[in-house]
């Protein structure tokens, strides 16, 4: 058989504090990593990067076919990487379209791992542009539409300025 074409996907990992939350055990974060760490073992033939998002959007790893860095990076990602908090989905997907080479004749990925939470509405506007210039985005929500609160120290729940528990849902995102 002929051998299959390369890809070259993106894996956005969504680390606001949101991700934080225990609906899903032990932790939508965790939940996150062990999800991309068994895609890219799927995926080993294709080149895959890295980013990490929740204000704002960070290439933590270039496209490479270096598994066991990607691997790395995903084991340590940690909320407290970017301060800016948030869930900018946009900023992501217009990361990822800067990160694709358009020279490359491989097809082009955006897989987005994320709550949802606080998306903006231009997402999906921004989402359907990327689509028309190749790049293929798949959305894989962590969490549950219930939600829990978002935890602070050892027992201890975010709070918004009121004085009130934040209580965060998964919400689909494109």
């Amino acid at each position: 058989p002929p051998a299959q074409q390369s890809s070259d996907v993106l894996i956005a990992l969504d680390i606001s504090q949101s991700m934080l939350a225990k609906d899903v055990a032990p932790s939508r974060l965790e939940a996150a990593k062990t999800f991309i760490q068994k895609l890219a073992e799927q995926l080993e033939k294709d080149r895959l990067g890295l980013i990490f998002f929740a204000g704002d959007a960070y290439a933590q790893m270039p496209l490479s076919t270096d598994i066991g860095s990607l691997m790395l990076f995903v084991r340590n990602a940690n909320t407290d990487y970017i301060t800016t908090q948030g869930t900018d989905v946009i900023s992501a997907i217009e990361l990822a379209g800067r990160l694709f080479n358009s020279e490359s004749q491989a097809g082009r990925a955006l897989i987005i791992v994320s709550d949802g939470e606080h998306h903006e509405a231009d997402a999906l506007i921004r989402a359907r542009k990327t689509r028309t210039e190749g790049i293929v985005i798949h959305t894989v929500a962590v969490g549950t539409a219930a939600g829990a609160n978002i935890p602070v120290g050892k027992s201890g729940a975010k709070r918004d300025f009121s004085g009130q528990t934040i209580r965060t849902q998964a919400n689909e995102i494109l």
